[in-house]
C-alpha cells in the first residue's frame, strides 16, 4: 500500500499537469473535471475489475491449502499489474510530449 501511495503521487501530479498544460483559463474547471472522471473510469474501475479477474481465475485453478490458495491469487493479480505498469511506461513515454513555452 505504501508503495502503491507513493507511485500515485509521483506519477498523478506530473501527468496532470502536463494534461492541463495549455488549457485556456475560462476551460481549466471542465478539463479538470474530465481528467479526473477518465482517471477514476481507468484506474479505480477498469483495473481493479481486471486485477479482480485475474485473482478469482487464479484462486479457482490453485490446489493447495487456504493459505496457498489465496497466495496464488495474489501472486497473479500482482504480476498482472505489474505486466500493465510495463506495458504503459513506453506508452507513456512516447505519448506524453513536453511542451515549450511560447518566445515572446
Amino acid at each position: 500500500m505504501l508503495l502503491r501511495g507513493l507511485g500515485a503521487d509521483l506519477c498523478l501530479m506530473p501527468l496532470n499537469a502536463t494534461t492541463l498544460t495549455g488549457i485556456q483559463p475560462r476551460e481549466a474547471g471542465s478539463a479538470a473535471g474530465l481528467l479526473r472522471t477518465l482517471q477514476w473510469l481507468g484506474g479505480g474501475t477498469r483495473g481493479l475489475s481486471v486485477l479482480v479477474t485475474v485473482y478469482g481465475t487464479a484462486t479457482r485453478h490453485a490446489t493447495g491449502s487456504p493459505h496457498t490458495v489465496l497466495a496464488e491469487g495474489a501472486t497473479s493479480a500482482f504480476l498482472a499489474g505489474a505486466l500493465i505498469t510495463v506495458c504503459t511506461v513506453p506508452v507513456a513515454a512516447l505519448m506524453i510530449k513536453g511542451r515549450r513555452p511560447a518566445r515572446n
